[in-house]
């Protein structure tokens, strides 16, 4: 449960138990890294951070991105939606073939950017064609683990960015890339402040 843990910490999990059942298959002791802090530490070290003038820095930042009315994607519906949130649902599921990859991959590096950016700049694209809404907003998570001290804990370090985006209907794809790619680098110069504070900081109106 990400109480206690991420994604991060399951593969290190896997490879500690594995190193440690080979080495017992063999009569040996396992010879595991000592860490230098416990989890512990650092959620003490994460709390005094808050009253820090960088903290603060990356607060506002994130409160000056998520200014004003946010969007709230509005996608055509083919049935009505309840009134109480049940969760149902389906997932759909789509393959891109190896050149379009390639494609993406080529032009991304050009402009400097990744394939990461590449696909958030094409799912902007697709928002903003389904929806006619030029301004909206994805989550993405990130590891939270700026820090090599951090790399061989178990715990839960992961965060959650909210990358906005306006499109601009005179740009062409290079133009939206290069947008995409300046506003995703300067989120993960600010991706230490935590998600859930930002969103109390925000006090959103809460559509179910």
């Amino acid at each position: 449960h990400h109480i206690i843990s991420d994604g991060w910490s399951l593969d290190i999990l896997y490879r500690e138990l594995f190193q440690c059942y080979e080495a017992y298959s063999k009569g040996n002791e396992p010879l595991l890294s000592t860490l230098s802090i416990q989890f512990k530490d650092y959620a003490v070290w994460q709390s005094n951070q808050f009253r820090n003038e960088t903290y603060l820095d990356h607060r506002d930042f994130w409160k000056e991105k998520l200014s004003g009315e946010l969007p709230v994607s509005n996608l055509s519906e083919l049935k009505k939606r309840p009134l109480l949130k049940t969760n149902n649902g389906k997932r759909l599921y789509t393959y891109l073939n190896h050149e379009d990859i390639e494609s993406l991959n080529r032009f991304s590096d050009i402009h400097s950017g990744t394939t990461f950016m590449g696909l958030l700049s094409v799912w902007n694209i697709l928002v903003y064609r389904y929806t006619g809404q030029s301004d909206s907003i994805v989550g993405t998570p990130v590891a939270g683990r700026e820090y090599p001290q951090l790399e061989n804990q178990i715990g839960c370090y992961v965060n959650t960015l909210a990358l906005r985006n306006v499109i601009d209907s005179h740009w062409n794809f290079s133009q939206l890339f290069d947008r995409v790619r300046e506003n995703t680098l300067a989120s993960y110069d600010h991706q230490a402040y935590p998600f859930d504070h930002l969103v109390e900081e925000l006090d959103i109106q809460r559509d179910v």
